[in-house]
């Protein structure tokens, strides 16, 4: 029987578009605001918001391009609340909007609304994935597995982690899972005291609806925050789109060939810096998801592949996140016996977009490490050459696969 040392790991995946490359430290945030830190009407709306509010913490340094998945976070989060108790359980209820919702229909729900994104993807690739790594010899409790093998389709496996085939193994699934757009999330060797890993891994590939032509693509300036500019590959269309004309931006639907999804591109007015429509409007979800008009529209667009990497660590404690962490006080005690306790060491969060003439591609990898301590009719000219927004939504549920933004085309 394997005992635990000082510490043991539980890590999370979770995957769906872009992979995002900068981490918040060495800032100091604000908590989320209680207002909003509420119980949703639905855990659609609660992951949305949820996912909107780790968006804008991650955009505070507004020097990088970012693209983050709600769905993926959500859904690593969720499987990891089957392992929580009291006080530890109470917070990760606040921070991911859910309410004192029990157990059993949350992940009901989320099995249930796994079903209706799959059922909703002919025409386009979605693979929605979940995997439970476990130490060889671990006493990690058969309902917690259960859990996760019921709700959420995991695969459940036990691994000797002393040896790098384990480092591979699953590694290699998380590949084979994200269309090979993420090629790991666990480096060798593996901490002596890790307890598990838990994956969620996500992939998404649509073509366009109206396809951009290729031989329409020219190289045009996009202008940079510092007021510079670079040369970039704009694509560009004019046909008629779904168009929201607000206060300080402009938004535009793009429909992939199963129409249940669509991108939203949401372009600041010239003069108004990102930042801005971020902090006062994109907040509020329905100021940039609702209203829009069919409008015939001049559009450019950039070509943009982005990987983005995460440590959500930080930006969970400032949220209100806390005791999860603590080494003393965290109870996981629905994961194995305690003491020694068990807590959440980590939680990452890795993301890849590519957005071309065609379609777009997007895989996202979350993970979390626990350690165990002994309306306008005329034409429209709407070209993105300046920093924006964008996010992929399924429009059936209303559930946000990814957002994110594009500070730079070229990074």
């Amino acid at each position: 029987m394997f005992y635990y040392a000082c510490r043991n790991t539980f890590l999370l995946l979770a995957s769906i578009l872009l992979l995002l490359s900068a981490s918040a430290c060495g800032e100091e945030k604000q908590a989320i605001d209680p207002a909003r830190a509420q119980q949703h009407a639905s855990p659609i709306e609660a992951y949305n918001s949820f996912g909107m509010d780790m968006y804008l913490e991650a955009a505070a340094d507004a020097s990088h391009n970012v693209v983050l998945s709600p769905l993926s976070m959500a859904m690593a989060l969720s499987m990891t609340m089957n392992g929580a108790k009291g006080g530890t359980l109470d917070e990760m209820q606040t921070i991911m909007q859910v309410g004192d919702i029990a157990s059993e229909i949350r992940n009901s729900g989320n099995k249930e609304l796994m079903s209706k994104l799959e059922d909703s993807s002919a025409d386009i690739e979605l693979s929605i994935a979940n995997s439970l790594w476990i130490r060889a010899g671990s006493n990690v409790y058969k309902d917690f597995k259960a859990s996760n093998e019921q709700h959420y389709n995991a695969l459940v496996s036990e691994l000797d982690f002393d040896t790098p085939s384990s480092v591979n193994a699953i590694n290699n699934w998380v590949k084979e899972a994200t269309g090979e757009k993420i090629s790991h999330i666990i480096e060798d060797p593996i901490d002596q005291n890790t307890l598990m890993f838990l994956i969620n891994a996500l992939y998404f590939k649509g073509d366009w609806r109206h396809k951009f032509l290729r031989m329409d693509t020219t190289d045009q300036p996009f202008r940079l925050l510092d007021g510079s500019s670079i040369t970039v590959p704009m694509m560009e269309q004019t046909k008629e789109f779904p168009y929201l004309k607000a206060e300080a931006f402009q938004a535009i639907r793009l429909a992939y060939v199963n129409e249940n999804w669509n991108m939203i591109l949401v372009l600041p007015n010239d003069g108004i810096e990102l930042s801005e429509v971020q902090e006062k409007w994109l907040k509020d979800l329905s100021s940039w998801r609702e209203g829009f008009q069919t409008s015939t529209v001049k559009l450019g667009l950039p070509r943009f592949k982005v990987e983005f990497q995460l440590k959500m660590k930080d930006t969970l404690q400032a949220m209100g996140m806390e005791t999860a962490f603590d080494r003393e006080d965290a109870d996981f005690s629905g994961i194995a016996p305690i003491p020694p306790n068990i807590y959440l060491d980590n939680v990452m969060h890795k993301a890849f977009i590519e957005v071309s003439e065609t379609g777009t591609t997007a895989a996202a990898v979350s993970s979390s490490e626990f350690k165990e301590l002994s309306g306008i009719s005329s034409s429209i000219a709407m070209t993105f050459d300046r920093p924006f927004f964008f996010a992929i939504e399924e429009k059936t549920t209303g559930m946000i696969a990814f957002m994110g933004s594009i500070m730079n085309p070229l990074q």
